[in-house]
């Protein structure tokens, strides 16, 4: 997200004169260290997943996270329905993608069993 400093100001020993264009990274909230222990792990069961950062906070929560949850839910049963027993490549390396607004896997190689 950009914006534009409304004034001269300093944050973080950084300083930024008034009219000075910022570019807020928004795929580092959800990896403060002080927050969330080993933050690139991925884990559903985080004691403090609540606090995460994905959907927004307060005024500027998203009115359609229910629905992407919901979403995601249905995709995930679905798909361990029809695919038993999906699972990671083991010993893969999972290259990201170089983007300063999508932190995400390139790619990612999957296993499942064949149908019976």
């Amino acid at each position: 997200m950009m914006r534009v400093a409304a004034e001269d100001m300093t944050f973080k020993g950084v300083s930024m004169a008034k009219g000075s264009r910022l570019f807020l990274a928004f795929a580092s909230a959800n990896h403060d260290e002080a927050l969330f222990s080993d933050p690139t792990h991925f884990d559903i069961e985080r004691d403090n997943s609540p606090q995460h950062l994905t959907f927004g906070q307060g005024i500027h929560y998203c009115i359609g996270a229910p629905l992407a949850r919901l979403e995601g839910k249905i995709a995930l049963e679905v798909l361990s329905q029809r695919l038993p027993n999906l699972r990671f490549q083991p010993d893969q390396t999972v290259p990201y993608t170089g983007n300063l607004l999508l932190r995400g896997p390139d790619h990612l190689h999957l296993m499942w069993d064949k149908a019976v």
